[in-house]
């Protein structure tokens, strides 16, 4: 099965459980990476678990949610 085959399966998968927003394979793998940095707070582990050679490269996928900012910065008051 090509990439394409499989990004058209996704896409109806998607449909089928109605899902609106824009959902694409790659947008899986910046979710992993969000939600593996959010659990362990270590971004060298999401890099080597994404195989990225250049930290700058995990740290595009891996994003820190705004309430996280928030709290943290509140917990330092």
């Amino acid at each position: 099965m090509g990439q394409r085959q499989i990004q058209l399966r996704f896409t109806q998968w998607f449909e089928k459980a109605e899902i609106d927003r824009p959902v694409s394979l790659h947008s899986l793998r910046h979710t992993f990476a969000t939600n593996l940095y959010e659990k362990t707070g270590d971004l060298h582990l999401v890099q080597r678990a994404l195989n990225h050679r250049q930290i700058t490269t995990t740290e595009i996928y891996a994003r820190v949610d705004d309430e996280a900012v928030r709290q943290a910065v509140g917990a330092v008051h």
